[in-house]
């Protein structure tokens, strides 16, 4: 893997310097298709992809605006019922989440829970970095669902919701947080996170600071990784979480920029 991680690591020293958006993410590592254990970043990248399209067809958002999100699944993202998203996505192994859940009444919470555990059964890896990726991606879904939860009183049963796989957060500390009052769910949290990013991230009541805080741990873990590792896959996951914070950073940029043109 030295021709990777060497290409790699020229790719996130490129990215430090960028003047305009990152390319496609999959369009670069569609070039390094022979390492199958990749597939923890590329099924990352549809998993998230599929949970904006779906997140955009429970809010009624327009199809060519949920097509921006979607990736290489942009095919997809004009369905306008999960059913008919499941099957314009074909044979894709997250496929079967939807249908399932194209059942029942659109939850959201609970699609994102089965498209992480369709994830987590699907990527089985056996380079260490990318084992910590998976897990910890596990993990950060696990701590917003046990919130959201908790939220949300005893609407669904915590114990579905779990996605097994993480690195820290166990099914019973799960959901005996997940069906505690709230601010109790953040203090069992906060503990099970120590160390982390996700231990102050679980504390705020800021919409996305579960997320962003994961995708920092991940990103800080694959630098330890490639230090140590150097030849292994972590210089390739570490790049593709700064191409994911460079690219977040263009489109917050690109939406203030909207913002400021409409006043």
């Amino acid at each position: 893997m030295t021709a990777l991680a060497a290409r790699a690591r020229g790719l996130t020293a490129r990215l430090d310097d960028a003047t305009a958006p990152p390319a496609d993410l999959l369009a670069v590592l569609g070039r390094w298709d022979e390492h199958d254990e990749l597939r923890v970043i590329t099924l990352d990248e549809d998993r998230r992809a599929l949970r904006a399209i779906v997140r955009g067809l429970a809010a009624g958002i327009p199809a060519e605006r949920r097509a921006v999100a979607a990736g290489r699944l942009r095919h997809a993202a004009g369905a306008p019922t999960l059913a008919e998203l499941a099957r314009r996505l074909g044979d894709h192994p997250l496929a079967p989440a939807l249908a399932s859940a194209a059942e029942g009444p659109l939850d959201l919470l609970a699609i994102e829970a089965a498209l992480a555990r369709a994830y987590g059964e699907r990527v089985r890896p056996a380079d260490p970095a990318a084992r910590a990726y998976a897990r910890q991606l596990i993990d950060g879904q696990n701590a917003g669902a046990a919130l959201a939860l908790s939220a949300r009183g005893r609407a669904l049963s915590p114990a579905r919701m779990f996605v097994p796989g993480g690195e820290r957060l166990a099914e019973a500390t799960f959901v005996e947080a997940a069906r505690a009052p709230l601010d109790e769910t953040r203090v069992r949290l906060a503990a099970a996170f120590a160390g982390t990013p996700l231990a102050a991230a679980v504390m705020s009541s800021e919409p996305a600071a579960v997320e962003r805080a994961t995708r920092a741990w991940m990103r800080d873990t694959q630098r330890r990784h490639r230090r140590l590792a150097p030849h292994g896959l972590a210089p390739a996951l570490y790049f593709a979480l700064r191409w994911s914070e460079h690219a977040e950073a263009w489109r917050r940029e690109a939406a203030q920029r909207a913002l400021g043109g409409a006043r």
